[in-house]
């Protein structure tokens, strides 16, 4: 019997630190911020949807915010999979539904020209990520770093740390920390 202040220990895995997931506070107007946090997933994961609720509802506890997760995926069968819904149910109540937001590869063109990775970084980052597993990605690669030159040192650090990480156990994460070592950015 379980008294206040217990916890069942039935083979639960722990509740995931929602601090670690990079965001976004978005506000297009004064009345209509909300956080974007941002996840990269390289392949499906029966897991992940229950942490994503999880990391989900502590960035809202958190921040008093409305949160948009943002699933950014390598390959297509990622994205698809990715793109749930995913249902909580207890019988055939159905008591939570998570649908995010998924970018994969079919959703975003590759971005090749500096002046538009300038105008838009976050957008030229995200890009990166979802083809980083393609034909051209050190073209890319070297083009964001050169793009990136012109913004400012916060951005291009909290951009830098976003690609390297959303960049996983690829050949172009090291392709990505070879021209930041060379010194290209």
């Amino acid at each position: 019997m379980l008294q206040f202040g217990q916890i069942a220990e039935h083979g639960r895995k722990r509740v995931p630190d929602a601090t670690g997931i990079p965001a976004l506070e978005v506000a297009p107007s004064e009345d209509d911020a909300f956080l974007l946090a941002i996840e990269v997933q390289s392949e499906p994961d029966p897991d992940k949807p229950l942490d994503w609720a999880c990391h989900v509802a502590r960035l809202h506890l958190m921040y008093e915010l409305p949160i948009l997760l943002l699933v950014v995926c390598r390959n297509r069968t990622t994205a698809t999979w990715a793109a749930g819904p995913f249902e909580s149910r207890f019988g055939t109540w159905t008591f939570q539904v998570l649908r995010p937001l998924v970018l994969g590869p079919d959703d975003l063109p590759e971005i090749m020209d500096a002046s538009s990775i300038a105008q838009q970084p976050v957008l030229a980052t995200l890009a990166a990520i979802t083809h980083s597993e393609g034909e051209k990605i050190t073209d890319a690669l070297e083009a964001l770093a050169r793009g990136m030159r012109s913004l400012d040192r916060d951005t291009a650090l909290y951009l830098c740390r976003l690609l390297e990480v959303g960049l996983g156990d690829t050949a172009a994460r090291e392709t990505w920390i070879r021209l930041l070592t060379a010194g290209v950015l």
